[in-house]
Formats: C-alpha cells, sequence, structure tokens
C-alpha cells in the first residue's frame, strides 16, 4: 500500500465517536460495488478522474513495474500564474478511451494499490458532511464491519488530504514556479509532465 493509506487511525474518543457517526450513515445509505466500472469513465467535465497523490503513484510502480508516465499523467486544469508561468496541481491516473486505463472488465488491474478515492468510493468527506456520489451500488446492503472500515479510511483520506494541501501550498509559496515550460505541483515539489522532480519542497 502507498504510504498514504498507511496512516494509522487516531486512537482518540472524537475520531472513534466520528467514526461510529460515519458508518451509521454508509450502513443507512447503503453500499455494494457491483464491480460495474461506471466509476472508472471519464464524462463530463472532470468526473472519473481517479487523483493520485506521489506516494500512491509510487506505491502503483513499486508493485507492478509501471514507470511514472506509464501511470499518471498531470491533472488537466492549467493554471496561469501573474507572471505568466503555468502549471497544474496533483496527477490523475492516465486514462485510455475514456476511462482509467487500469479499468479492466469487472475488476482493476492495479486493485491491491488503488489510491484511496477509489477505496472510499461512492463516499467522500466535505469536512464532516458525508458526501454520497451517484453509483448504480447504493441502497445493496451493507455489513456493520465493512460499513466502518469504510467509515475509518473515509477519515483515513482526509487527514492525508489535508496533509498533502498543506504540503502544495508550501510549495507554492517556497518555490518560485518557472516561466516558459509546464510544471506540477505536488506534494514532492515542481515537476515536469514526466514526474521528475527539478525542485523539491
Amino acid at each position: 500500500m502507498p504510504e498514504s493509506n498507511s496512516i494509522s487511525y487516531p486512537d482518540s474518543q472524537e475520531y472513534i465517536s466520528e467514526a461510529e457517526a460515519l458508518a451509521e450513515k454508509i450502513l443507512s445509505s447503503g453500499f455494494e460495488c457491483l464491480h460495474c466500472g461506471s466509476c472508472c469513465k471519464t464524462e463530463a467535465g472532470d468526473s472519473g478522474l481517479v487523483m493520485a497523490g506521489p506516494d500512491e503513484i509510487r506505491a502503483i510502480a513499486s508493485r507492478y513495474g509501471y514507470s511514472w508516465e506509464d501511470i499518471a499523467e498531470p491533472y488537466p486544469e492549467v493554471i496561469t500564474g501573474r507572471r505568466g508561468e503555468t502549471f497544474t496541481i496533483g496527477w490523475v491516473l492516465r486514462r485510455q478511451h475514456g476511462r482509467c486505463r487500469f479499468s479492466l472488465p469487472g475488476t482493476c488491474e492495479i486493485y491491491e494499490t488503488r489510491p484511496w478515492i477509489c477505496m472510499t468510493y461512492p463516499f467522500m468527506l466535505d469536512g464532516d458532511r458525508l458526501v454520497v456520489f451517484p453509483c448504480p451500488g447504493i441502497g445493496s446492503p451493507i455489513a456493520p464491519d465493512d460499513a466502518r472500515t469504510l467509515a475509518e479510511n473515509l477519515i483515513r483520506r482526509r487527514i492525508s488530504e489535508n496533509k498533502e494541501s498543506e504540503k502544495v501550498k508550501q510549495c507554492i509559496n517556497r518555490c518560485a514556479i518557472p516561466c516558459g515550460y509546464f510544471s506540477v505541483v505536488d506534494t514532492d515539489g515542481l515537476k515536469t509532465r514526466d514526474g521528475f522532480c527539478y525542485r523539491s519542497v
């Protein structure tokens, strides 16, 4: 598993209570993955884009022997800075024919090291609020233990994403993004399109 997916679950009553409350909401919603692959498709806008952090990309590369370019591409939104510099923030899993390149009929090639967003779909935490995205598996029965695991993973994902967000802000504030060529900003620093880090945080 990538380092970000190995974050220990906070052993405090606050987080334990939150996990219990989230698990109850997930039980009420119901969910079973039908392995239909609908969440792997790219539709309107950024629908179906699978965000992945550097640790997650490295874990996939280590497990399956792919290069960075095989796995990921820059997030498609291009930002133009005040000096004319162009960059984007973060990475998405590479797409082929309108879907994640690792999506296979009824399964996922990188299932054991899939990113947080895949592990917790169709749920997401917006602060403390549970967001449920459209999915054919919603409404299906879910076992209490599975709901609890999903709830804990949602909290781990939020912790990971908050840490990543802070690191990216530090990079933007500390690293002068050069003009003249496209950069990707992530938790490691500034990178080229192929994942080479030319300026660390």
